[in-house]
């Protein structure tokens, strides 16, 4: 299995690599054969608690193999039933988890990169699933092997190659005995419908191969043109017209570029002919209409604050609303910051049962803007500060903790996210 790293892995001999590692045969390919390139690296495992013993062994395996290569390991475990609870759905949440832990690593190490083991079969299925949703051009490029910060080296290997090689080289893997089951539209793909269409059409697999690649080719072109057109920035504006007489893969290459859901276009084309002054909040962005543009925001009130978590022997006598101190040993997982969203619930002091986060915030008569700069202190299970607005009782320190951590945040509006723990 032979191909130029160079083609990814062209950074500096200085950047840190995340490898993302399930345990599975693809990404235990990637852990080996970064190790043989000699690139620095440390190894993510997520074991999202779902499968008993198997997530177990799982997280073992990634554990001891990593030991073998002299890695470090890093494990995430979440308690992915519970927080099911709350609603939605199982794959997406699972995305989530792992996508925002990932991104801890490169906010606490800038320039660092993730690297993930998504393969040619992977590109197939994801190509298609997009195709069911409707994604537009963006979605229909499928899998990139470069995006940003992500990187894909393994895009041109299928799974069985990756296979083959594993046994080869004796690289232990585990298979997840879920991916068997039809429940989920990317194993239906998977175990039912490619293998009968790629049966009855035997050259179908290359045909999607092409169409991925002209639809990247007009990606990349679309892209190249926004840049030089669009003046993107965390401020900037977009001249009204020029954005109707965008064709439509044009318009969802600018959602793309601005990490904002393709279905927001309706909403855009609605405060189009919106009165001036109106405005909508999307994903990161609060998009307000002028008298012939857009204004685009994505401001220092969108950056996540610095998290700042130290021990301390006691409480103090005056508390402010811009500190909490927490009982550590109530505390489930790690703390970290994010967006509150709706649905969010927190159980606050001196309050029966819960509440929603939506609530508290409207009761504190923020702005729309304002609103955009609330973030929730979080761990594993529970919400347990609106910053600077609402703190949560679950995990509160009392004069009998013995183990009491003081949690404040600071705000930087140019700097990377931060995670201190002093």
């Amino acid at each position: 299995m032979g191909f130029d790293w160079q083609d990814i892995f062209h950074d500096s001999k200085d950047t840190l690599y995340f490898a993302a590692c399930s345990g599975g045969v693809d990404s235990m390919v990637l852990c080996y054969l970064m190790h043989k390139a000699g690139l620095s690296f440390e190894i993510l495992h997520v074991n999202y608690q779902l499968r008993g013993e198997s997530s177990l062994k799982d997280e073992d395996l990634v554990v001891s193999y990593a030991a073998s290569l002299n890695k470090k390991v890093h494990v995430q475990r979440y308690d992915t039933e519970k927080l099911l609870k709350n609603g939605g759905n199982l794959q997406q949440l699972c995305r989530e988890l792992r996508y925002n832990w990932f991104r801890m690593f490169t906010e606490q190490h800038p320039g660092s990169k993730i690297v993930l083991a998504h393969h040619l079969d992977d590109q197939v299925e994801t190509f298609y699933l997009h195709l069911a949703r409707n994604a537009g051009i963006a979605g229909l490029s499928s899998l990139k092997a470069v995006n940003g910060n992500l990187l894909r080296p393994l895009l041109q290997f299928t799974k069985k190659e990756l296979y083959a090689f594993a046994r080869t080289h004796n690289i232990p893997w585990r298979e997840d005995a879920s991916n068997s089951k039809n429940d989920y539209a990317r194993n239906k793909l998977r175990n039912v419908f490619l293998p009968f269409a790629e049966q009855e059409i035997p050259d179908l697999r290359s045909s999607v191969l092409n169409l991925i690649a002209v639809f990247q080719n007009n990606y990349n072109e679309l892209e190249t043109a926004l840049k030089t057109e669009v003046g993107f920035s965390k401020h900037f504006e977009l001249n009204i017209l020029q954005f109707s007489q965008w064709p439509a893969d044009k318009k969802n290459v600018f959602l793309h570029l601005l990490e904002i859901r393709n279905t927001a276009l309706d909403e855009l084309e609605k405060l189009k002919s919106s009165d001036i002054g109106k405005f909508i909040e999307i994903d990161n962005w609060f998009i307000s209409k002028k008298k012939e543009v857009f204004a685009f925001d994505q401001g220092e009130n969108l950056s996540l604050p610095e998290l700042l978590i130290k021990p301390v022997t006691a409480l103090p006598g005056h508390f402010s609303k811009e500190e909490i101190y927490l009982d550590k040993s109530k505390i489930k997982g790690e703390l970290y910051l994010r967006k509150w969203k709706e649905g969010d619930r927190l159980e606050a002091i001196g309050v029966k049962g819960s509440k929603l986060v939506s609530k508290i915030i409207n009761e504190a008569r923020l702005s729309a803007y304002e609103k955009r700069r609330v973030f929730v202190l979080a761990d594993e299970e529970n919400i347990h500060w609106i910053v600077g607005i609402k703190v949560g009782r679950k995990a509160v320190a009392t004069a009998s903790s013995t183990e009491i951590v003081k949690v404040y945040c600071l705000r930087h509006s140019d700097q990377d996210n931060k995670i201190a723990v002093e």
